[in-house]
This record gives structure tokens, sequence and C-alpha cells, in this order.
């Protein structure tokens, strides 16, 4: 049941994600994709799988090719996302999707410009990817 309202979780998810590049004016020169280790995954059509034993990062298809108990990452940035949307995720292996509106976790940014008014400093997250910030980075 957990597995299946994972899943259900995921696909919806999914469904926020914007097959054209930029749609939101993203900060990170309108470029989509996910920063997954050496490579970048195409948003949109892959995820960036972080499986942390033994610690691997691999693009996988949308389809299920990465585990649940893997971090499952969709987004880095608000340019995956379709206008509107913000990059949400923890600053865990949980990995990251596009939710509409605040994100009851982390908002990832690029820059600060990708950050609300609220939350005006895009800081280093410590696993490669950066999230808005209501305190200077450190």
């Amino acid at each position: 049941m957990i597995r299946t309202a994972a899943v259900l979780a995921l696909l919806s998810a999914l469904a926020a994600c914007s097959p054209t590049p930029g749609a939101d004016g993203g900060t990170d020169a309108g470029t989509r994709g996910i920063a997954c280790g050496d490579v970048t995954c195409t948003a949109g059509s892959a995820v960036c799988c972080v499986r942390p034993a033994p610690e691997a990062t691999t693009c996988e298809p949308l389809d299920g090719g990465c585990p649940l108990s893997a971090g499952n990452y969709l987004c880095d940035g608000p340019e995956d996302c379709s206008a509107g949307l913000s990059c949400c995720g923890y600053s865990g292996r949980v990995g990251t999707f596009c939710g509409g509106g605040s994100c009851f976790a982390d908002t990832l940014c690029h820059t600060a410009a990708d950050c609300p008014q609220s939350l005006p400093s895009c800081c280093a997250m410590g696993n490669g990817y950066r999230s808005c910030s209501a305190s200077a980075c450190p």
C-alpha cells in the first residue's frame, strides 16, 4: 500500500514536469536538465537516480528505472518545471519534484533570482544542489 502511494505521488509529480525548455524563465541560461554526478539528465524524460550503497548516480527513464529506495531527482531548479511551479525537495537523499506554490520543504535554485522574496538566498545543500534560504548563505 505504501509503495502504491509513493508511485502515485511520483506520477503526480511527473505530470507537473514541463515539456518545453525554460518554461518558467529559470536563471540557469534556460537550460533544462538535472545535474546528476558528472552528467546531466534530460528533464521530462529521465530522472537522476542516487543510490546510497554503493553510492552511484545515473540517469534512468521516468517509467520506473530508479527504485523507490533511491533518491529520485526530477528537477534541480525551476527551469525543469512548468510555469508557476517550483522544484521542491529535501536536503537528504529523498529526491526532488515539481510542486505548486510554495514548497513544503526546500525550494531548489541555481541563483538567488530563482528564489521567492521570503527566501532570498540560494545556498548549497551539501549534495551538489542548492536551495533557497531566508538567511544569508554560510
